[in-house]
């Protein structure tokens, strides 16, 4: 390249690649520094992007109600019984009633599911039909007609 003279068209040094062209073969980028025009990039688009606030609050607010969860009354077993037998102990017999529909583990693996004929005592009740099988002592006992909600926690 000849250093011939051009009125007004001076000699610059790129800041970017080194190499000594004419003012007229340079701009300024966004960054501050001039280059010439095969190094010159444009600023993105995205640099002028602004984010909007997101409301995200919610019209109306209520706090979560509480789990109504509805499921057996349940209790144990407080000693084994036989098969064939109709009376069986239990750790409480509270809310429990003639004609509810009971299901008792049996040490067998299964249920048996049978009627509550009497509450004898606080620990107590007899049932029909009689046990299948025996059952040890802390089995479940399940009571499906008298419903209570779950504690959880």
């Amino acid at each position: 390249m000849r250093d011939d003279y051009r009125p007004g068209d001076y000699w610059r040094i790129c800041d970017r690649c080194g190499f000594k062209v004419r003012a007229s073969q340079t701009r300024k980028e966004w960054t501050g520094q001039i280059v010439c025009l095969n190094d010159f990039e444009e600023r993105h688009p995205q640099d002028f992007v602004r984010g909007r606030k997101d409301h995200q609050t919610v019209p109306d607010p209520r706090p979560e109600g509480t789990d109504n969860v509805i499921g057996p009354l349940m209790t144990t077993t407080t000693a084994a019984a036989v098969a064939g037998a109709t009376s069986v102990l239990v750790e409480s017999t509270v809310r429990m009633a003639s004609g509810d529909r009971m299901g008792i583990a049996l040490s067998s693996g299964d249920i048996h599911f049978c009627t509550l004929l009497t509450v004898a005592s606080s620990t107590q009740f007899t049932l029909t039909p009689a046990l299948q099988s025996a059952v040890a002592s802390g089995a479940m006992v399940a009571d499906y007609t008298a419903t209570a909600s779950v504690n959880i926690g």
